[in-house]
């Protein structure tokens, strides 16, 4: 018998960000006051950035803030934008 191939499903990460920030009710400027970085409105430029063009990667500076903002790991924001990169 044949082991069943494992089904990938692959999204950008501005996609999770999204579906976070709209859960918890947040303005992408209600996110980039949570992240505590830079001066608000740098940190609203790099989100809207992150979340416009899928060539931008992801740093490790920010999704730790990120995480901290969303309460999950840096790891886990880093692998997801990894992921999304894999072809």
């Amino acid at each position: 018998m044949d082991e069943p191939s494992e089904l990938k499903i692959r999204f950008h990460i501005s996609e999770f960000i999204k579906d976070e920030i709209d859960e918890r009710g947040w303005s992408l400027e209600q996110f980039a006051i949570r992240m505590h970085w830079k001066e608000i409105g740098v940190t609203i430029l790099a989100l809207e950035l992150l979340m416009g063009c899928p060539e931008v990667a992801l740093d490790e500076e920010m999704a730790g803030r990120m995480a901290g903002a969303l309460g999950v790991s840096k790891e886990f924001l880093m692998n997801l934008d990894r992921a999304c990169r894999i072809d």
